[in-house]
């Protein structure tokens, strides 16, 4: 089970993953969404996304929609971390399908509140038939 972290921003990035793996979780470190898109085609074991909205090429937005739409990701949760704070983008976000947002900065407990909220939450999905143990 891994948290899959898509942020360009290397400080903002490393904050997160710091606070992420100093209490247990496993993290995988994207620096655009096209290289998360591909992160998520070759890890199949990551059970929630915390993304940003301002990166290059492709932006948090139109990363979730892309998630939104593909059939095997549409149940990863996913949690937007962004500068923006106006209510237009937080509403575009939720209604693409976010979680949670979160406003930067973020106090790192409201964060981990927020990952363990979601993950307690989240049923597991099984891909396969032969996932199930007897």
């Amino acid at each position: 089970m891994s948290i899959l972290i898509v942020e360009d921003n290397p400080i903002n990035a490393k904050v997160l993953e710091i606070n992420l793996q100093k209490n247990g979780y496993q993290t995988i470190l994207a620096q655009s969404a096209k290289e998360a898109l591909e992160h998520l085609t070759s890890t199949p074991q990551i059970r929630l996304i915390n993304a940003d909205i301002m990166m290059p090429e492709m932006d948090g937005l139109e990363f979730l929609k892309k998630i939104k739409e593909h059939s095997e990701w549409k149940n990863i949760p996913i949690i937007m971390c962004s500068s923006l704070a106006d209510m237009e983008t937080v509403k575009k976000a939720v209604n693409a399908g976010c979680k949670h947002y979160i406003i930067k900065p973020f106090k790192k407990e409201h964060l981990l509140a927020k990952v363990r909220e979601t993950l307690e939450n989240e049923k597991p999905v099984l891909k396969d038939k032969h996932e199930i143990k007897s």
